[in-house]
């Protein structure tokens, strides 16, 4: 479950006219995600905790475990757009993630976890198609030797990330409600930062992940999320059924606002 949930934190119209009011109206008082409780088959909880300046975000906390392990993603702004996000475990640096942009679009995604060897940079190309390539280099840190890492194309519709092909593809459908981190400055820029676990991935709500893992052998995974909403279009809470290797596991997601 871990690898579809916790696989990025890594990025967005409504069709009926109660969800086109939800979104004006929310224009009006900038609705903001503060906390995600993560409950997984076995009872075990992560909280997510979001600190903002006005509409720009800080950072956010993560406990699991009940407290016996906490992260920390610290978030730098130039401007209206995010330019890094600093991860600490245990109070020490474990990731930095740097963004560049042309345009007002992620050009270079650079992202380095200081105990390892490698450092990987992707760059992005926009296509008239409105997708988006993207080409990973890999580098060596000890000797500064590159080598090429993953490509593959990512697929938008109303703002929605809904395809993204690489050696596994990924194949994500939507509701018509409001996404959690839809009023936070700048996130809806960070290309390829599905953020699966919130059960979000765009403008909308993600109701289902299809995953197909071409390598070693082909195999599909699929993760399902049933909603309830509050009276703005927001989800208050999901039941998640993830499904791998005909083995179906279950969680609860909140969201507090």
């Amino acid at each position: 479950m871990k690898k579809i949930l916790l696989a990025a934190f890594v990025l967005l119209l409504w069709n009926c006219s109660d969800d086109t009011k939800a979104q004006q109206d929310d224009s009006l008082n900038g609705t903001l995600l503060k906390k995600i409780v993560y409950i997984d088959n076995a009872g075990n909880k992560d909280e997510y905790n979001f600190a903002y300046e006005e509409n720009k975000l800080l950072n956010i906390t993560l406990i699991s475990n009940n407290q016996s392990n906490i992260s920390n993603l610290f978030f730098t702004y130039e401007n209206n757009v995010i330019t890094k996000i600093t991860t600490l475990r245990s109070k020490a640096v474990y990731a930095i993630e740097d963004y560049d942009y042309v345009n007002g679009k992620v050009n270079t995604y650079s992202l380095d976890y200081v105990n390892d060897p490698f450092r990987v940079k992707t760059t992005y190309t926009y296509n008239s198609d409105l997708s988006v390539t993207f080409n990973e280099l890999s580098t060596y840190k000890p000797t500064n030797q590159e080598s090429q890492g993953e490509t593959g194309k990512l697929f938008y519709r109303n703002g929605n990330t809904i395809k993204v092909e690489k050696i596994e593809n990924v194949e994500i459908e939507y509701d018509n409600n409001l996404n959690p981190l839809k009023n936070i400055i700048g996130f809806n820029l960070l290309l390829d930062k599905l953020p699966y676990y919130f059960g979000a991935g765009g403008v909308n709500n993600c109701t289902k992940i299809s995953e197909i893992d071409l390598l070693p052998t082909p195999s599909t995974i699929i993760t399902e999320f049933e909603y309830s909403y509050d009276e703005r279009g927001y989800p208050k809470s999901a039941k998640v059924k993830h499904t791998e290797n005909k083995i179906t596991s279950t969680s609860t997601i909140q969201y507090f606002y």
